[in-house]
C-alpha cells in the first residue's frame, strides 16, 4: 500500500515544490537526493544501515537482549513445571524468538508473527475413497488447478485428486510448533483509521513461487492449502483476522499510524554523512598510494622554456629538465 505521507522527502518536508528550489533552502543537504522515498525503501536502508554500522548493530543487539530475562514458573507442581519449561526452552525456544522480534522491532519499526500449527496431507481417492499420506507417494502438481496425479497405492490407478479430495489434518505435536516471522517489506496493511482495524496481506516471494510451480515436494507437501491457492491467483495472501501479531515502534499520528517508524531513522542522514567522508578518505589514500606521479605543463611557445618535473611520493629526489 502506498504511503499517505511521504516523510522522507525533503521537498514535501520542506514545503518546496520542485528540485529547483532546493538552493533556496537552508535545511537542504546532498544526501536527501538519495534518501527513501517510500517505507519499503526505507526499510532496505535500515538493514543496510543495521549490517555496515558496528555501533548501530551492537546497539540494538543489545536492546533485544537486555530486557528479555529467564522465564520464572510460579507453580508448585513440578510435573506442571517441567513440561512448560520443557515446551518453551526446549522446542518453541520463546527466549531467543522474543530476541529475534525486538531485532525486527528495532531494525524495521515493525514486527510480524503468526504460529504454525503443523498438519498431515493426506489426499482421498475419487476411486475407492481411500486416504494417502502425501509423504509416501509420488505425484504430479499441478499448481494452476491446485491438483495432484498420482497412482493410488490402495486400488492402483491413476487418479487425479482436485482440490476437494485434499485434506489437511492438524498434528498434535508440541516439537513440530514453528513460528513465523514474516518480513515486512512484504506486508502490506489496509487500514481503517476510525475503527483502527486492519487487514494484513503478505505478497509471497518470488522464490517460494517458483518453487511450488515447479512441483517442490518438500515444499508442496507443508504448504497451507491457502498459500498454494495464492500462488494459483497470483495474488497475496489475507491473514485471518487475529492471525497475525503486529508489534511496531509507534509514531506521530499523522505519519502511517498502522505502521510503525523504525527508530534508526534518525541516523539515516549522519551515516551518509559519513560515508561521503570515507569516501573521500579513500580517494585522497588511493592518490597517494600511487608509487609515483608526473606533472608536465602544456608545451610553451616560442623560446620559452620547458620544465618537465618528475615527483617521487618516497621523497627521493625531484629531477628539473
Amino acid at each position: 500500500m502506498p504511503n499517505d505521507f511521504d516523510f522522507t522527502d525533503p521537498f514535501a518536508v520542506q514545503g518546496l515544490k520542485n528540485r529547483h528550489e532546493v538552493h533556496s533552502s537552508p535545511y537542504y543537504t546532498y544526501h536527501q537526493l538519495y534518501a527513501p522515498r517510500r517505507l519499503k525503501e526505507l526499510f532496505r536502508w535500515c538493514e543496510y544501515l543495521f549490517f555496515n554500522s558496528p555501533q548501530i548493530y551492537a546497539a540494538l543487539r543489545k536492546f533485544g537482549e537486555y530486557p528479555i530475562t529467564d522465564f520464572v514458573y510460579e507453580t508448585t507442581n513440578e510435573s506442571l513445571k517441567h513440561k512448560h519449561k520443557n515446551l518453551l526452552e526446549n522446542v518453541i525456544r520463546a527466549r531467543e524468538l522474543l530476541i529475534q522480534m525486538t531485532l525486527d522491532k528495532y531494525v524495521y519499526g515493525n514486527g510480524f508473527i503468526t504460529m504454525y500449527q503443523p498438519f498431515i496431507r493426506y489426499l482421498k481417492c475419487p476411486k475407492c475413497g481411500i486416504l494417502t499420506n502425501i509423504e509416501n507417494i509420488s505425484y504430479e502438481y499441478s499448481y494452476r488447478r491446485v491438483q495432484f496425479v498420482y497412482t493410488c497405492p490402495e486400488c492402483g490407478k491413476k487418479v487425479v485428486a482436485d482440490e476437494e479430495y485434499i485434506e489437511d489434518r492438524k498434528l498434535p505435536v508440541s516439537r513440530k510448533i514453528n513460528f513465523i516471522r514474516w518480513d515486512p517489506k512484504l506486508m502490506d496493511i489496509d487500514h481503517n483509521p476510525i475503527t483502527n482495524s486492519s487487514v494484513y496481506y503478505y505478497r509471497i516471494p518470488p522464490d517460494v513461487e517458483m518453487r511450488v510451480q515447479h512441483g517442490h515436494k518438500t515444499l508442496i507437501d507443508t504448504l497451507p492449502l491457502e498459500i498454494l491457492k495464492t500462488v494459483r491467483d497470483n495474488q497475496q495472501f489475507r491473514f485471518a483476522p487475529n492471525a497475525i501479531f503486529h508489534m511496531k515502534v509507534g509514531g506521530p499520528a499523522g505519519v502511517n499510524p498502522h505502521w510503525g517508524l523504525p527508530p534508526v531513522i534518525s541516523s539515516l542522514q549522519l551515516f551518509h554523512f559519513t560515508a561521503i567522508l570515507r569516501k573521500a578518505n579513500e580517494a585522497i589514500a588511493l592518490d597517494y598510494l600511487t608509487p609515483f606521479r608526473i606533472v608536465h605543463p602544456a608545451q610553451a611557445s616560442g623560446n620559452a622554456r620547458t620544465i618537465s618535473r618528475i615527483v617521487f611520493d618516497s621523497g627521493a629526489g625531484i629531477l628539473c629538465t
